[in-house]
């Protein structure tokens, strides 16, 4: 059911999260707030990934909606204006608009040229290989931490949705 993009950005949050510990790649993971423009804030994405000294490790972009080049376009002019240069970015999002591919793929291109390495996942599946390359001991714990992340902001119509997901599923 729609959220208004904030359920994709919670499970983007929390993969990232089990990710980062379970490979020790990030020593924070921090996300935006669901209205919370990325530029007003200083950081160039939702989800922002953090090595140990602090530099952005990882930046990932969370759309509810499947990516268009004026996203692609948005993001990576966020990504070259930042204080920090930003290598490194995800795009987490159901797919991308079919009259956009080609453009979306050339920008990628221009960007990997300049030093921007830019990686589309769909969530769903990076979510499926994320959970295939880990031990089932760390599910729980992803569960654990998605309802967190929404008790963190409050929104309890989302966290009381996801409480009867999991109490629907049978084990």
């Amino acid at each position: 059911e729609p959220s208004g993009g904030l359920r994709p950005l919670v499970v983007t949050a929390a993969v990232m999260r089990i990710l980062g510990d379970a490979f020790s790649l990030f020593s924070e993971v921090h996300a935006q707030g669901l209205n919370e423009a990325d530029r007003a804030a200083g950081v160039p994405g939702d989800v922002i990934c953090r090595e140990r000294d602090g530099r952005i490790a990882l930046a990932v972009e969370v759309k509810g909606e499947n990516l268009t080049i004026a996203h692609l376009r948005s993001s990576i002019g966020k990504a070259m204006e930042g204080e920090e240069r930003l290598t490194r970015l995800l795009f987490a999002t159901p797919g991308i608009v079919q009259s956009d591919r080609e453009a979306v793929q050339e920008k990628i291109e221009e960007a990997w040229n300049i030093g921007l390495a830019i990686h589309l996942v769909e969530l769903k599946d990076f979510v499926y290989s994320t959970f295939a390359l880990l031990s089932d001991d760390l599910r729980p714990r992803f569960l654990r931490e998605v309802g967190e992340e929404l008790d963190r902001r409050g929104v309890y119509q989302h966290r009381e949705a996801w409480r009867k997901l999991l109490s629907s599923i049978s084990l």
